[in-house]
């Protein structure tokens, strides 16, 4: 904490008071929560849910995932660990795993991975970079295996797609324990799991009898195509000098241009 209130005063001016006594004296806090999927818990008017709002409508694939698509008979299983854990960072045993796995099923496979891998099944394709959210909007994208990172597990609810995660870090782990109380997926371990666990766990989700329409059903998001709509005008949010967003584990604060030092008495206003 003494280094977080460091970075404020350097970045808000010397007068900025400690982030734990403003945190205490926010007019307005943005929750990255989805309705529907976190567990409920009260909050107060200035406390606003916008679990989704980076969601956007998805625009189409581009044309060489458009063909892997087109030819993907039995659908599509997406694999992703984010941009936090590294494909190239993991034990050769679990990549060579990985690969055994995919071979076996009667899917295709999009792998976003960091590095080139040789010897890939035929139904197993590689790239580095990948529109996920036009992937997972795609009717055709079955199961997502993912590490249950926020935003990733946010998009997947909202798109109706089930997860077979694997927690690594922080709240992925959370996340996951979600995914599953919900029924939204099944979990994994990544240090203990094997071919045989992992072929299993796809399977069950592949075969979940599950319609993708059930899934969808009872989560809210702030993505641009949810019913769920802002409870605040918008030009009450541009009329503060400050703003704070609780994003996951963290709380940041978003300074307007040329807004005065933050103090703990100073007061702010939300207009009606």
């Amino acid at each position: 904490m003494p280094q977080w209130n460091a970075m404020a005063k350097e970045t808000f001016g010397k007068d900025t008071e400690d982030i734990q006594t403003i945190e205490k004296h926010i007019p307005v806090l943005l929750a990255n929560l989805m309705l529907g999927f976190h567990y409920s818990q009260p909050l107060t008017p200035n406390i606003i849910p916008v679990g989704g709002l980076h969601i956007r409508s998805p625009k189409g694939l581009p044309e060489d995932l458009q063909e892997i698509y087109n030819e993907a008979e039995n659908g599509v299983v997406y694999f992703s660990l984010g941009t936090n854990i590294r494909t190239n960072e993991l034990d050769v045993e679990k990549i060579e795993m990985f690969k055994e796995t995919f071979g076996r099923l009667n899917v295709t496979v999009i792998w976003k991975i960091d590095f080139q891998l040789k010897d890939c099944p035929e139904n197993v394709y590689l790239q580095q970079f990948l529109p996920q959210n036009e992937i997972l909007a795609h009717p055709k994208t079955r199961a997502f295996i993912s590490h249950c990172g926020g935003l990733s597990t946010m998009e997947s609810v909202h798109h109706g797609v089930p997860v077979i995660g694997m927690p690594f870090i922080v709240d992925q782990h959370f996340l996951g324990t979600l995914i599953e109380k919900r029924e939204l997926g099944v979990i994994l371990e990544y240090e203990t799991l094997t071919a045989d666990v992992f072929y299993e766990a796809i399977q069950k989700v592949l075969n979940n009898e599950m319609r993708k329409e059930k899934r969808q059903g009872g989560t809210q998001t702030m993505a641009p195509d949810s019913e769920y709509e802002w409870s605040l005008d918008t030009t009450a949010l541009l009329s503060l000098d400050y703003i704070c967003l609780k994003i996951l584990n963290y709380t940041v604060v978003v300074r307007r241009r040329n807004a005065p030092p933050l103090h703990r008495t100073r007061r702010l206003e939300v207009a009606s």
